[in-house]
């Protein structure tokens, strides 16, 4: 039997004990809920609380601001709190406003996907491939605005007692889009690819503790994981972007067989140019109606040559979605009669990149004085005009639940010099900074540039066009770079895939034994309170001797029209359009 009785009854012990460190102020109710949701005991962990008279703290909204007023008080009184405050705002989906939803129309998106062209979602590198891989598949959970788990085509999900098994109860009734069933055998088809050699796929380096047949078909409708450890994690990792669930019978180029259970099937693909969908009238989900999702009858992700183009199509209303930053608000103000502008608080951010592998930063010395030297707060009031908050050179930011709380350091350029001199740099030293040349890394570029010169590093930029062919590559010594990430569903995806020594996407080529120990101690420590503890020391870790420079976690914003009703967005860039809807 999966799970048998003993995994249920550990669990339950295990929701209790976390419950008693609630009580005693160790975890936030909300750290609670969250912990419980991956256990797949939300429901008697919601019970706890409110056994208690308690209710979970409230998931704040979006920032709405209302674009005719944005220019008669300064910037700072947009945000939510002051930015050298720690902000949550975690952007959760608007109620269905009385009268219900209107079902229909076309919605046009410029935001947060590609039209270029991939054959395999195992082999994608951003979240901007996942979302357009999002509309036609489903993954086996979801993640919300608010960060947490719920059921998509996994409905139940249970660790073992000791932690190295997960069984995953499956959706029954559902079909792929070319009419398939979907059953367990779907489910092993699509992660013995991810999982296989062959494939390469990144998954591999997030789920490093699955090997190729590690996936257990049960019965039609249950799979049983079985992992090399404990890992506290598992059900967040399904959401790995890479994991799309594929049929069986996939032939192996997503837009020759683009096959899903999701909600849209794509009715037109131009390169470069657009992607159509029009909507399933069989759809598994249903929506507040009684009636199956999706709303839209059509969703249409559309390119637009430049800022022109689309402002003028937002204008028109032939756009309802674009992304846009500080320097485009004047042009938005002047749309306030059909478009709002949503400001959020996400985990994303811009980064120097500090290649430890090669002279001179793979010196902790010089890559403490060049952390020393950094001024964090022009950036944020300059490159972001103070739509962020401050890091302290580390991925984790406070919109994670168990995230750290780092003391932070002053600027001290005369400490940097010093450290400098001690490498053997009493001159200073000569780099090269290579980056891809768009205004955000131009930004982070120019503000190191800036910042390092007073300790004496002399920077050279570099823009690079081609610099994401070349990113994991060897460099040259005294070349350093930058990049933009995005936020991860939790810490251990971050620090697995891009800060653990060999990890798939580790850029800075840094090793450090400490880090990687806590590490594999935090993915397999199963109580929320060590692994809170344990996030605290891998953070300042990374901070202290890491070759990342985070300055700040930035806000994103996006203009929609008016009628757009529905849309939440996502702090991990997981955009679903399913429950979107038009207001007419």
């Amino acid at each position: 039997m999966f799970p048998s009785e003993k995994d249920l009854r550990v669990r339950e012990e295990r929701v209790r004990a976390a419950f008693e460190d609630v009580k005693n102020g160790r975890l936030s109710r909300r750290e609670f809920l969250r912990w419980a949701s991956v256990m797949g005991a939300g429901t008697l962990a919601a019970a706890l609380v409110s056994s208690c008279g308690g209710t979970p703290e409230p998931t704040a909204t979006p920032k709405i601001v209302e674009v005719t007023k944005v220019v008669e008080k300064p910037v700072t009184q947009v945000v939510e709190k002051p930015v050298t405050q720690i902000v949550q705002v975690t952007p959760t989906i608007p109620p269905t406003p009385v009268g219900g939803v209107t079902r229909g129309g076309k919605l046009v998106s410029n935001y947060n996907y590609t039209t270029e062209r991939f054959t395999d979602p195992a082999l994608i590198t951003t979240t901007f491939h996942a979302n357009v891989i999002r509309q036609v598949c489903d993954w086996l959970v979801k993640i919300g605005p608010d960060m947490k788990l719920k059921p998509a085509l996994a409905t139940e999900w249970t660790p073992s007692a000791d932690g190295l098994k997960w069984t995953i109860k499956l959706r029954k009734g559902v079909k792929f889009n070319h009419g398939k069933p979907f059953t367990a055998d779907d489910v092993v088809f699509t992660f013995k690819r991810l999982l296989s050699t062959e494939t390469a796929s990144a998954f591999k380096s997030v789920a490093n503790y699955l090997k190729p047949d590690a996936v257990q078909k049960v019965d039609d409708f249950t799979v049983v994981f079985n992992c090399e450890r404990a890992v506290a994690d598992f059900p967040y990792h399904l959401h790995d972007y890479h994991a799309a669930i594929l049929p069986a019978d996939w032939t192996g180029d997503f837009y020759k067989s683009p096959w899903g259970t999701g909600p849209f099937v794509i009715e037109d693909y131009r390169p470069g140019e657009r992607i159509t969908y029009k909507r399933r009238d069989d759809y598994w989900d249903m929506g507040v109606d009684g009636k199956p999702l999706p709303y839209l009858d059509q969703l249409e992700f559309r390119s637009y040559p430049d800022q022109t183009s689309w402002l003028d199509a937002l204008g028109k209303g032939e756009l309802h979605l674009n992304a846009f930053d500080v320097s485009t608000m004047p042009f938005i103000i002047k749309l306030d009669a059909t478009v709002r502008a949503v400001i959020w608080q996400t985990g994303n951010f811009w980064n120097g990149v500090l290649r430890c592998d090669s002279k001179p930063f793979n010196d902790p010395k010089v890559r403490k004085a060049f952390k020393l030297a950094m001024d964090r707060q022009t950036y944020i009031t300059n490159a972001l005009m103070n739509y962020g908050i401050v890091a302290w050179d580390q991925p984790i930011s406070p919109l994670y639940e168990l995230a750290p709380t780092l003391a932070g350091f002053k600027r001290d350029v005369e400490q940097a010099k010093k450290l400098l001199a001690e490498a053997g740099y009493p001159n200073g030293m000569d780099l090269k900074l290579q980056f891809f040349n768009d205004t955000g890394h131009t930004n982070i570029c120019q503000w190191m540039q800036n910042s390092a010169a007073a300790a004496g590093f002399r920077i050279t930029l570099a823009p690079l066009p081609t610099y994401y062919q070349t990113w994991l590559k060897p460099w040259d010594p005294f070349v350093m770079g930058a990049d933009n990430w995005a936020m991860r569903a939790t810490p251990s995806e971050f620090f697995n895939i891009a800060y653990r020594s060999n990890g798939d996407w580790n850029e800075y080529h840094w090793s450090n034994e400490q880090f990687d120990k806590l590490l594999a101690q935090s993915d397999a420590e199963l109580d929320p309170t060590k692994r809170k503890a344990q996030y605290q020391q891998m953070c300042q870790i990374v901070s202290d001797d890491g070759g990342v420079v985070v300055p700040a976690y930035r806000q994103d914003m996006v203009a929609a029209n008016r009628m757009v009703q529905g849309f939440a967005p996502s702090p991990i860039v997981a955009d679903y359009y399913a429950a979107v809807w038009l207001k007419k």
